[in-house]
């Protein structure tokens, strides 16, 4: 009797041990899925971009994070569209000698076919500016890739402003957790955690 006793007690706190791990690893997964990279709450909204330069002329499309821009020849022109489900437009200015253009909208071309692009501010209009951020970065042959910027804040202009020679845009839901989002997809890059 003593013996299934025991057997009885060890079974019973067996299940209670695989009962409180199996707790635990619901507990993290439930955790972890509110801290997302937005990657699976995004296929709903689409950025796509290319660039022009004088030597290449308008590059293929590209789109969520992709780099448009071979990082050695001045970009001239971009063109950015949206698809979304909900309703709104991108709008986005670029910056050529000490000026900034008038905003461009969803799929419109803003280019000069003499001048270097040396800035950039773009952001999102309407119901996609309340459930969307958009986040894009420049890049120059002096000072490479620099950080992240949002919702209509200036990458690449300044006092010395370099020629852009490539840009990557993404499209992050309000909700996401926007660190893990911005990692890189090029291995080359460095990671950057600055937005």
């Amino acid at each position: 009797m003593e013996k299934n006793s025991k057997k009885e007690s060890i079974s019973r706190k067996l299940l209670i041990g695989i009962i409180v791990v199996a707790a635990i690893i619901i507990f993290i997964c439930i955790v972890n899925s509110f801290k997302t990279d937005g990657m699976q709450q995004n296929i709903n909204t689409k950025v796509y971009y290319r660039t022009y330069t004088t030597e290449k002329g308008w590059s293929k499309w590209v789109k969520d994070g992709i780099t448009s821009g071979d990082k050695k020849n001045s970009i001239k022109g971009l063109q950015i569209k949206i698809n979304s489900k909900d309703a709104g437009n991108v709008v986005f200015s670029c910056y050529y000698d000490k000026e900034w253009t008038d905003y461009y909208h969803n799929n419109e071309k803003c280019e000069s076919k003499t001048k270097d692009m040396t800035g950039v501010k773009i952001n999102v209009s309407d119901k996609l500016y309340d459930s969307q951020t958009i986040f894009y970065r420049t890049y120059n042959s002096k000072d490479g890739w620099l950080k992240w910027e949002t919702q209509n804040k200036s990458a690449g202009a300044g006092i010395e402003s370099k020629p852009i020679n490539a840009i990557e845009i993404k499209v992050v839901p309000r909700s996401a957790y926007y660190a893990d989002f911005l990692r890189d997809y090029n291995k080359e890059n460095k990671q950057s955690s600055e937005f």
